[in-house]
């Protein structure tokens, strides 16, 4: 409820749902005690989903706002001469009414109809004195006549109003400032003559429309957008003084822009893929800032902008022009994107010049235009060398990425440049050019053909250097002592030593993978500020040098099978992770001391025997020593914050006990490991999942039972023989147990309330046991079980929904009757199994096949009306499928080589 000063009070009341309609006796009491107590008050009522307005009949008598959404309407007549009423909207309602009741309403301003396709067209005339906005969007209307003398209208949004062709009703609308008509079926716009106050008018998309006509001499009007639509000519814009915008990108039948002419308060032009030939018509349009013609093939030239003061970007992109001259006396530009122009030849004097892409041979055109601010000359692979880049004093940025150049020599004097970009240029020999210039901040010559980079020396400013898959390149000689350099990239390179890098002492991050012909990290000894090193896949055979990096945070030597050993790392109090895998370290006790540390990756390092070192890291989470030789865990067992733990494929592993009473521990992975046994994990009750899969050796999973958060099991192909010991396992949700040829029953899972999922094909089963009791159980597969002979245990299940058992022994699946939710049956190549009775009526089930089994007869399927597609292949015994005939879903019924007679062997299929 809001009390405005002098206003009634206004109560705003929603009915979203049908609970809510229950309330409607209560609010119009409470209205008509407010009225007795002579308390003036209105309503702003939404209703959602309402099926007729009857049961509103008191609570609109004062309304203020209706908001009506997703409801279905056969008429408005509740609405008729509502004097309190000033807002209304509807948005995505059924029903062929009509507005004209609002025509009643003298006191309505705005009204809003939204994807109300079946409204159909007011035919009253409104005449309306305070209405001023209407919206009436993707509707079905055909006309707007009826707003004809609405004095006050300011707006009127007809957008993807398809039917609509004409806004007659508009003309002579003196307040009328915005027309949005986009995306309907206008074919003329002639009517807005003498709309006076008109500002803003967009007509985009209107393929119908062909010319502007009704536009012309409206002095306020400062925006047309007519993107997208059939256009052939904007001459109608001829004196609209007032014009900042003109949108009419995508107007292919536009020829000519030569009607701006004149147009002294126009800022912005898109005419992007448009048809334009010329742009000459832009003189005199003085106050211009932003021209778009990118994609406009048929545009040769930019004559037309030279002497705009205020221009400042020009984008040209894709089109057909020749070269970039025309721009003289544009003293405030600042951008060019002449980029993917083929027929450009020569560049100019903007401030930014863009032409990647281009066919630009030479930058000798270039003159000594000392304001240039950026040069983008990428891709272009006949430009040889930045001659005329020389004397640029302001020049902040060189783009020359994948050109042609063969230096850049001529970047000397360039004393303001800051980023410079000479990657997969595969001519360049060198950075000669560079050097001395104070301040240089980024160079990044990745994937060049440059064999050393000594002319960065003095660049005093630099941060960043990426040399990257320079092949050519020995040594990082030149960096040497740059004291604000944070950032090298040299992976990939032919770098040697790094022992440049002395004096670097601001530097945070090295990058030195797979440089095969490094031998160690000389140069890093005693960098306070370094955090990051990789040196993967590279040829180091130590890394002591790293020794006193104390802000050393990742350390990355993974796959260096010359490094034996973690020395250097000892004691780094801010370490958090070390990735050594695959590499060729034999111990990692160097890593005692490292009190961060919170990941230890050594997974692939057959020559480890022990996890010695990480004893008692309390903040370590993670350790992956998956196909390592590891024989032993025992030295996790004080790392307190322990979460995940990889030994999968350590055959030496005998066991997990060590990992008992770590209180976060969450995953451990064993698969294919040597371990015998679990151990006593019951003091792990944080742990979820498990895998022992193909631990051939493990016999039990006696270690897990009552862990009271443990969601997957995943034993496959294991030794097990028993499953007893997760009974207490309560939030278990999936359990794999399929190839385990030792274990005999499922018994240890009943009554396990959240288990959604169990996978036990190929196994040694003979009995399921007891699932009744898992009632969210959703699928189980027992398929290839040649020992189980009944599905005893499903019966009951209503979640179950899926249910493999084929090529299992199972005789018969009258057990599967009660599984109310089920909806895929496969019992293949059951050869025992003789009917589908314990189907029939499961309004759910949609496929059942039994390709190959011993079924006689498909008519236990009557009843199951959902039914889609039955599989009865080779069924040797099955004579008939005629009880199907009458399922109404039923799509496909294949029988083939059956008993089943050859007039009725056929796929039949229902759309």
């Amino acid at each position: 409820m809001e009390k405005q000063h002098d206003y009634p009070l206004l109560i705003s009341v929603s009915f979203d749902d049908p609970k809510s309609l229950e309330d409607i006796p209560a609010w119009e009491e409470f209205s008509e005690r407010l009225y007795e107590s002579k308390v003036g008050h209105t309503f702003a009522l939404n209703i959602r989903g309402g099926k007729s307005l009857e049961r509103f009949a008191e609570l609109i008598k004062r309304p203020e706002e209706i908001i009506l959404e997703n409801c279905t309407l056969t008429t408005l007549e509740a609405f008729v001469r509502l004097q309190l009423l000033r807002k209304v909207k509807l948005s995505s309602c059924d029903g062929a009414f009509s507005l004209d009741p609002l025509s009643t309403c003298p006191n309505v301003t705005s009204v809003s109809v939204e994807c109300c396709h079946s409204m159909t067209s007011p035919e009253a005339s409104w005449r309306l004195q305070n209405l001023k906005h209407v919206a009436l969007k993707g509707s079905s209307i055909t006309s707007v006549a009826f707003l004809e003398g609405c004095a006050s209208l300011e707006s009127v949004d007809v957008s993807s109003c398809k039917s609509l062709t004409s806004l007659t009703g508009l003309g002579g609308l003196e307040k009328l400032e915005t027309v949005n008509a986009s995306d309907s079926g206008i074919d003329r716009i002639g009517d807005l003559t003498g709309c006076v106050a008109l500002e803003s008018v967009d007509v985009s998309k209107c393929k119908k429309l062909t010319s502007l006509e009704g536009l012309g001499r409206l002095e306020r009007l400062r925006t047309v957008s007519a993107q997208h639509g059939g256009i052939k000519s904007i001459g109608d814009l001829t004196g609209c003084v007032a014009l900042e915008s003109v949108d009419v990108s995508e107007c292919t039948k536009l020829v000519s822009l030569s009607c701006l002419g004149r147009l002294q308060m126009l800022k912005t032009v898109n005419a992007n893929s448009s048809g334009i030939e010329n742009i000459g018509g832009l003189t005199g349009c003085v106050s211009l800032e932003s021209l778009d013609v990118g994609i406009c093939r048929r545009l040769t030239s930019l004559d037309g902008l030279s002497g705009l003061e205020k221009l400042k970007t020009v984008k040209a992109y894709n089109s057909g022009i020749q070269r970039v001259g025309d721009l003289e006396g544009c003293v405030a530009l600042s951008l060019i994107d002449a980029s993917d122009c083929n027929n450009l030849t020569s560049l100019v004097e903007p401030e930014t010049v863009d032409a990647s892409f281009g066919k630009v041979e030479s930058n000798r055109n270039l003159p000594e235009y000392l304001a240039l601010a950026e040069v983008n000359v990428s891709l272009c692979k006949n430009l040889e060398s930045l001659a005329g880049l020389s004397r640029l004093g302001k020049a902040q940025s060189v783009n020359a990425r994948g050109s042609g150049i063969t230096s850049i020599g001529d970047l000397t004097g360039c004393v303001a440049l800051e980023s410079v970009d000479v990657s997969k240029c595969e001519k360049l020999a060198s950075l000669e050019g560079l050097g001395g210039l104070e301040k240089l901040e980024t160079v990044n010559a990745q994937d060049s053909g440059i064999n050393r980079i000594g002319d960065l020396t003095g660049c005093v400013a630099l941060e960043s250097v990426d040399v990257s898959n320079c092949e050519r390149l020995a040594s990082l000689s030149g960096l040497g002592g740059l004291e604000k350099l944070e950032t090298v990239k040299a992976q990939d390179s032919g770098i040697n030593r790094i022992g440049d890098l002395t004096g670097c002492v601001a530097l945070e991050s090295v990058d030195v993978s797979k440089c095969e012909k490094l031998a160690s990290l000389e140069g890093l000894g005693g960098l306070e500020k370094l955090e990051t090193v990789n040196a993967q896949d590279s040829g180091i055979n130590r890394i002591g040098d790293l020794t006193g990096c104390v802000a050393l945070d990742l350390v990355e030597v993974n796959n260096c099978e010359k490094l034996a050993s973690l020395t250097g790392l000892g004691g780094l109090g801010k370490l958090t992770r070390v990735d050594a895998r695959g590499s060729g370290i034999k111990n990692i006790g160097d890593l005692t001391g490292c009190v961060a540390l919170k990941s230890v990756d050594v997974s692939n390092c057959e020559n480890l025997a022990s996890l010695s070192g990480l004893a008692r890291l309390e903040k370590l989470e993670i350790v992956d020593a998956q196909h390592s030789g590891i024989k032993s865990i025992g030295d996790l067992s004080g790392c307190v914050a322990l979460e995940k733990v990889y030994v999968s494929n350590c055959k030496s592993l005998t066991s997990l006990t060590d990992l008992r009473g770590l209180e976060r521990l969450k995953t451990v992975s064993a698969q294919r490991s040597g371990i015998t046994n679990i151990g006593n994990l019951s003091g792990c009750v944080a742990l979820e999942a498990v895998y022992t899969n193909n631990c051939e050796s493990l016999t039990s999973l006696a270690g897990l039972g009552g862990l009271g958060k443990l969601k997957d099991v995943i034993a496959s192909g294991s030794g097990i023989k028993e499953i007893g010991k997760l009974t207490g396992c309560t939030e278990l949700e999936f359990v794999k147990l399929d190839l385990c040829k030792m274990l005999a029953s499922l018994t240890g899972l009943s009554g396990l309330g959240k288990l959604t999922r169990v996978d036990a094909r190929g196994s040694g089963i003979k009995n399921i046991g007891k699932l009744t009791g898992c009632v969210a159980l959703k699928s189980v597969d027992v398929s290839n079980c040649e020992n189980l002979t009944s599905l005893a245990g499903l019966g009951g299940l209503e979640r179950l929904k899926t249910v493999s058992a084929q090529r299992s022994g199972i005789n018969r699946i009258g057990d599967l009757a009660g599984c109310v939710a089920l909806e895929s049956v496969y019992v293949d190549t059951c050869k025992r199994l003789t009917s589908l009775t314990g189907l029939s009526g499961l309004k759910w089930l949609r496929i059942v096949s039994a390709n190959y089994s011993g079924i006689k007869s498909i008519g236990d399927l009557t009843g199951c009306v959902a039914l889609e597609k039955v599989y009865v292949r080779k069924c040797e015994k099955l004579t008939s499928p005629a009880a199907l005939s009458e399922l109404k879903k039923l799509k496909a019924v294949v029988v083939q080589n059956s008993r089943v007679p050859l007039t009725e062997q056929q796929e039949q299929v229902k759309e």
